[in-house]
């Protein structure tokens, strides 16, 4: 009994807490991305990066959340911004934007496609890796809060 206790303390000691809260018309700004296409309010979509080194006392998982909303259904999607290989080999990397639906990682050059759909699917390097996708919701389309329970 003792064993699974300490199982249990150290699995949840060991999770990120995720819960943020932003307006889709003024995040891109807050957070000094400045681009006039697709952005968070794009009625075409778009995404913003939420780093946590930006909001050190939020709830923003490990290196940040990459907020994406897809240009077809108008639905957001979020995504860890650290990279699950680099995670795994003790690096910490991002991983950033390269097309409107492909996302990178600067570090290992794993790439991501269909973040657009939720899966985010390593399409590179033998695959196996997918980003740690977060729960992001909208009431109305114009506040948007991501966690890491659903």
């Amino acid at each position: 009994m003792i064993i699974i206790s300490m199982l249990v303390i150290t699995m949840t000691a060991a999770a990120q807490k995720v819960d943020f809260m932003c307006n889709v018309h003024t995040v891109n700004k807050q957070e000094g991305q400045w681009r006039k296409l697709w952005r968070l309010d794009d009625p075409d979509g778009g995404y913003v990066i939420i780093r946590k080194a930006k909001h050190p006392n939020e709830h923003v998982g490990i290196l940040g959340i990459l907020l994406y909303k897809d240009s077809f259904t108008g639905d957001f999607w979020a995504y860890e911004l650290q990279c699950p290989v680099c995670k795994d080999r003790g690096v910490q990397s991002e991983i950033r934007m390269r097309t409107n639906i492909v996302c990178e990682c600067r570090t290992c050059k794993s790439e991501w496609q269909n973040i657009h759909m939720g899966s985010a699917c390593r399409t590179n390097q033998n695959g196996g890796y997918y980003l740690k996708v977060y729960n992001a919701e909208s009431d109305d389309g114009e506040l948007v809060r991501v966690t890491n329970w659903f």
